[in-house]
């Protein structure tokens, strides 16, 4: 019967002896107290005996775990069971299975949770969004170990600084070049045209490209053709010289409606522009000098008013009409 215990417990549980801090205690008449020490030994290696250490390095449980690595209770004896944290069992006070860790065990794992570097970290530390970080540490085919508690993933120091140098090679990428799209914006044409231009040879195509894919163009060549093809647009247009029509209409005697239906016939010229109406004082010296020697200055077939000559002006570069002169005597009553 005895027998058929020992192989159900060992088969169940394997032992019923339970590691414990206690020392064994032998009387003074014991047989066995000349090798206590031997013993001692013995049940130290057999792992039934644990040394409760000195007062530098005691035995901590789940409580002065999560406290010294700033965990939840929880986690602590999730780790100490899994075998994250190195651990024994040993009864407490009340003779209760517990575990035990070392406070050097723990000071060491508090020191590999300070050198992990965590992804969210990393992402913060350059400044992008997480999805960003996890998708180029993907892209770059990096090893990533997600923890089983925390579900957080945590990267190498050597598969950091991969990532801390893609994204600086992606920065100095969009400072020196711009992809088509933003370069049609900018030359305002269309796609396919800045695509044809970059097979053409007309832009500059760079030989990187970022997680997107598309194709970048330099900005010195973008600015070359911008330059090169816009720049009679970039001129500063020369001042014209021009009178208002409201003047010329009063000083001529011919209404607003005729003086335009002389522009629609091309014998005036009109500034172009979306201010007030005016006429460039070249083609009204044409216009009153033929009008003079025809004698058809007049619109109601009378004596013609005197003709004021018109004058540029020195510095705005309109035309101002001179005082009226004495008229031929022939023509005076």
């Amino acid at each position: 019967m005895a027998a058929i215990l020992d192989e159900k417990i060992t088969a169940s549980i394997g032992t019923l002896l339970t590691p414990t801090t206690r020392r064994p205690h032998w009387g003074t008449h014991n047989p066995l107290r000349d090798r206590a020490e031997h013993i001692t030994a013995t049940l130290t290696n057999a792992g039934w005996l644990v040394d409760p250490g000195s007062p530098d390095d005691p035995l901590c449980d789940a409580e002065r775990v999560a406290a010294e690595l700033d965990i939840h209770p929880n986690t602590a004896r999730r780790w100490m069971a899994d075998g994250t944290l190195p651990a024994i069992v040993a009864p407490d006070a009340q003779g209760v299975p517990r575990r035990y860790s070392r406070l050097s065990a723990v000071w060491a794992q508090r020191d590999r949770l300070a050198q992990r570097i965590l992804l969210p970290d990393l992402a913060e530390q350059l400044g992008v969004r997480y999805h960003e970080a996890y998708n180029t540490v993907r892209r770059l085919g990096l090893a990533m170990v997600q923890h089983p508690a925390t579900r957080m993933y945590e990267v190498t120091p050597e598969a950091a600084n991969a990532v801390r140098s893609e994204f600086e090679r992606v920065r100095a990428l969009h400072r020196r070049s711009m992809k088509l799209p933003a370069a049609a914006v900018q030359l305002h044409l269309a796609a396919s045209t800045v695509r044809l231009l970059a097979q053409r040879g007309d832009l500059e195509v760079d030989p990187e490209t970022d997680s997107s894919g598309l194709r970048f163009v330099t900005r010195t060549s973008v600015k070359a053709y911008w330059m090169a093809h816009h720049e009679a647009k970039r001129r500063t247009a020369q001042p014209v010289a021009a009178v208002a029509l409201a003047e010329v209409a009063r000083f001529t005697g011919e209404t607003p409606r005729a003086l335009m239906d002389l522009v629609r016939v091309g014998v005036l010229e009109q500034v172009p522009g979306r201010r007030a109406v005016r006429l460039t004082a070249t083609s009204l010296r044409v216009w009153m000098a033929g009008r003079d020697r025809d004698g058809t200055n007049s619109p109601t077939g009378t004596d013609p008013p005197p003709v004021t000559p018109l004058r540029t002006g020195p510095s705005v570069g309109t035309v101002e009409p001179e005082p009226a002169r004495q008229a031929s005597g022939d023509r005076q009553l």
